[in-house]
């Protein structure tokens, strides 16, 4: 017949085993991150110009696929713009895609580098972790 101190150990080795497969879901499901700098992602295309990227942002936006473009320029915050910050815009060296504002972090960044599409990174966290 196993001990007390046998009983209690198993049972806080399953519960830690549990909090484990918990903790490896949650990542799997809500958090993550990808970089990509050939090709297409996210209904984005390396190489294409600013125009076609905020036209295709439109696009996107039209169809709810993604809920906010914002410009991010140079030791600023990011902040939202439409056709009529068009100008500024095209100058910053970066673009933020909200996907989802109802997610703590789900974006799309998109950095340009010769007025070209040269990255597009994608970030998606539902909750800040520890």
């Amino acid at each position: 017949m196993p001990s007390c101190a046998a009983k209690g150990l198993s049972i806080l080795v399953s519960l830690a085993a549990i909090l484990l497969i918990i903790a490896i879901g949650y990542s799997a499901i809500f958090y993550g991150s990808r970089t990509i700098t050939e090709g297409e992602a996210y209904g984005f295309k390396i190489g294409q110009s600013r125009k076609q990227t905020y036209e295709r942002a439109k696009v996107l936006l039209s169809r709810s696929k993604i809920q906010e473009i914002h410009t991010w320029p140079e030791s600023e915050f990011h902040h939202p713009f439409s056709d009529d910050d068009i100008e500024e815009a095209f100058r910053d060296p970066s673009w933020l895609i909200i996907v989802n504002t109802n997610w703590w972090n789900n974006t799309i960044r998109l950095d340009f580098v010769n007025d070209k599409l040269a990255t597009i990174y994608r970030h998606r966290q539902i909750g800040e972790l520890p």
